[in-house]
């Protein structure tokens, strides 16, 4: 999805119940950390980040689980969504009661564009129904086969409960609550656990595997399979 205008911005904003005045300075904020692209990602550990979309959430380490479940999101993919990303941004800004979560709001770096943020306020005023834009087309996520097939072999006895490759096993989750297969409060961790594997069986037993090939096992054509449905590729 290329950037979105400032007008959408600014209607985002107010369609996630941000106020006249702070959906201006959402705007400008947005315009700082990602230049209005709702694909914009930042992956850069070294800095603490893993963040996504037009406001930038954050989703490294434990922030990510905690932050799902606020969201009420099962995988971090869906912050690529216009939408979805500027109602987590009103959770975040609700939750400190500030903008200074953002560093560009802190370091003032979001100034620069306060002014072409108010103009479209201005332009946009009470429509800003009107000026929404459709629901983005989420960018491809790759997962990795041989990933999923340890995290599966190995997660449902992990002592501590912790996942083995999270990142993979977030989009076969998300597709999984999506099919109706998994449940979106055990399904939401990055854990390919026994709730998981189970189902993953069932999405094999629907695309008609029996037997040992319906063992809740990822294999390269069932999750091909579920991937081609749900925008994730698989390696």
């Amino acid at each position: 999805m290329s950037a979105l205008s400032y007008d959408q911005v600014y209607a985002l904003a107010r369609a996630a119940r941000f106020d006249h005045d702070r959906a201006i300075t959402m705007t400008a904020i947005c315009a700082a950390e990602s230049g209005l692209d709702p694909g914009s990602f930042n992956g850069n550990a070294h800095t603490g980040d893993k963040s996504y979309g037009l406001a930038q959430i954050n989703m490294i380490a434990n922030l990510g689980p905690q932050r799902r479940k606020e969201f009420g999101i099962a995988s971090n993919e869906e912050l690529f969504d216009p939408l979805t990303n500027i109602k987590a941004a009103k959770h975040v800004h609700d939750d400190s009661r500030a903008f200074t979560p953002w560093s560009t709001f802190n370091h003032g770096s979001h100034h620069q564009f306060q002014a072409h943020a108010t103009a479209a306020a201005a332009h946009v005023g009470e429509d800003w129904a009107s000026h929404l834009p459709g629901p983005g087309p989420h960018p491809r996520v790759t997962v990795s086969l041989v990933h999923l097939i340890a995290a599966a072999r190995t997660d449902p006895t992990s002592t501590d409960g912790t996942p083995s490759h999270p990142d993979d096993v977030r989009p076969v989750e998300a597709a999984l609550i999506a099919e109706g297969l998994l449940d979106h409060a055990r399904g939401n961790d990055g854990l390919f656990g026994s709730a998981t594997v189970k189902a993953y069986r069932a999405w094999q037993h629907h695309l008609g595997y029996t037997g040992a090939d319906a063992d809740g096992i990822p294999g390269q054509a069932s999750l091909q399979a579920l991937g081609d449905k749900h925008t994730f590729t698989v390696t």
